[in-house]
C-alpha cells in the first residue's frame, strides 16, 4: 500500500506488526521515531517559510510553532519584495529605544529580537528549519513523501521495546539505519548542489560571507 499520509502510516505499521490491538500506541511509536529522525537527519525538505507580523512598540516576535533553527529573515515591502535583515548574536545585539524599521535581528530565547522596537506592524518572513510532527491535523510532509520507509521503520523500531521483542528491535533497527543512511546520502547530494549554486551566485555578485546565526 502507498504510505503518504499519517493515516496510511498508522495502517502500515499495524500491518507490519501484525497487530490490531495497538491503535492507541502506534501514534506514540511514530512520535518517538520522529524524534530520532529530527536528531539525526538534517533535512533540506524540513525548511519552510513562516509569515510573521511585527508588534508596534515591541522589539520581539514569538518564534512560530515547529521552529528548530533559523535560516534567514526578510522584511516584506508593500510591493511584495523581500529585503534581508542582518543576523546577529544575542550577546552582540545592541538595543535602541527609539522605534523605527528593524535592520538586524537575532534569536533570543523563544523570540526573534530586533535592535529597535517596530514603529508599525511590519510584515516579515522567517526561513526556518522545522521539526517533524505528523498528526491527523497535519497528515503529511515532504519527508514522509520522499522517504516513507524511513518513517515506517522509525516507528516500528520503537515498537520493539514496548512489545519486549528483541528480534523485532534488531530487525527494524537495521532497516531504519539503512533507510536513514540512504536519506542522508540523498539529502547530502541535494544540499551540495544547492550550496554550489548559492556560492557561485554569491561569488559573482557579492563575494563569500559567513552567517553568524546558522554558523554556515
Amino acid at each position: 500500500m502507498a504510505i503518504s499520509t499519517f493515516s496510511e502510516l498508522k495502517t502500515a505499521a499495524a500491518n507490519w506488526l501484525e497487530r490490531s490491538d495497538l491503535t492507541d500506541r502506534i501514534p506514540e511509536f511514530i512520535a518517538l521515531g520522529e524524534a530520532v529522525i529530527n536528531a539525526q537527519l538534517k533535512m533540506r525538505t524540513a525548511e519552510s517559510d513562516a509569515a510573521l507580523t511585527g508588534v508596534v512598540n515591541s522589539r520581539l516576535i514569538a518564534l512560530p510553532a515547529g521552529y528548530r533553527q533559523p535560516r534567514a529573515l526578510w522584511i516584506v515591502r508593500s510591493s511584495g519584495a523581500r529585503e534581508a535583515l542582518r543576523p546577529t548574536l544575542p550577546e552582540l545585539h545592541l538595543a535602541d529605544t527609539a522605534s523605527g524599521e528593524p535592520r538586524s535581528w537575532c534569536v533570543d530565547g523563544t523570540n526573534i529580537a530586533f535592535e529597535r522596537p517596530c514603529d508599525q506592524a511590519y510584515s516579515f518572513v522567517l526561513r526556518m528549519v522545522g521539526g517533524l510532527a505528523l498528526s491527523d491535523a497535519s497528515p503529511t510532509n515532504l519527508i514522509l513523501t520522499n522517504y516513507p520507509n524511513l518513517y515506517l521503520f522509525a516507528a516500528l523500531k520503537e515498537a520493539g521495546p514496548f512489545l519486549r521483542d528483541n528480534d523485532l528491535i534488531s530487525m527494524f533497527e537495521a532497516k531504519f539505519e539503512s533507510a536513514l543512511q540512504d536519506a542522508i546520502t540523498m539529502e547530502g547530494r541535494a544540499r551540495k548542489l544547492t550550496t554550489l549554486s548559492t556560492e557561485l551566485a554569491g561569488m559573482s555578485r557579492h563575494g563569500s560571507g559567513y552567517n553568524v546565526v546558522t554558523d554556515q
